[in-house]
């Protein structure tokens, strides 16, 4: 089940009709769930995650602003707010009896977020394709999780979950939100083919 997960990364696939994550515990090869949706990964429709010995167990759906279960009930939402100048931008995740998990930049990542920082790099993400992007997640009622995302030399997302009540779908949508504000090498030829088609 994905809410025993305590240490597991999420490595990407990314073509013009699918947009995938696989999830495996740290140092395991074996995958215990998947992400995707059967679109660009730019699209609006709703990522369905899948569990079990065949992946084929639906759990729930996450969008950038949330998740919910596989009965469509809401299990919480994101918000990000994009700062200006020299703050950095503001992510609040609500989890019903966590209270609100503030997001914030740990270590490098605390320059490396600013928005003017950005805007000098030339791209939103750009900076965090050099350096990686680290952000710790917790409120005075949990030690919440760290997510941390690194595009070279293939992109990844790390997890560490530091308080179990957190909802694993709900970190999976932080996940789908760093997906919108970042860049990665290999999303580029996607990008060329989605325009191509629209073509």
């Amino acid at each position: 089940m994905i809410h025993t997960l305590t240490d597991f990364t999420m490595s990407s696939e990314y073509r013009p009709d699918l947009t995938a994550f696989t999830i495996r515990e740290k140092s395991r090869s074996i995958p215990v769930a998947v992400m995707r949706k059967n679109s660009y990964y730019k699209s609006r429709h709703p990522f369905e995650v899948y569990t079990g010995p065949r992946l084929d167990e639906l759990v729930g759906y996450v969008q950038p602003t949330g998740a919910w279960s596989a009965a469509r009930v809401q299990l919480g939402e994101l918000e990000y707010r994009e700062a200006f100048f020299i703050r950095n931008d503001k992510r609040f995740l609500t989890q019903p009896g966590l209270g609100t998990l503030r997001g914030r930049p740990v270590g490098l990542s605390r320059l490396t977020e600013q928005p003017m920082v950005r805007s000098l790099s030339g791209s939103a993400g750009l900076a965090g394709l050099l350096f990686g992007t680290h952000i710790r997640f917790q409120s005075r009622q949990s030690a919440g999780f760290e997510l941390k995302y690194s595009a070279r030399p293939k992109e990844r997302f790390s997890v560490r979950i530091h308080d179990q009540r957190v909802n694993r779908l709900l970190v999976f949508s932080c996940v789908a939100d760093l997906l919108g504000l970042s860049i990665a090498p290999h999303r580029l030829v996607v990008d060329a083919a989605n325009l191509f088609r629209r073509a």
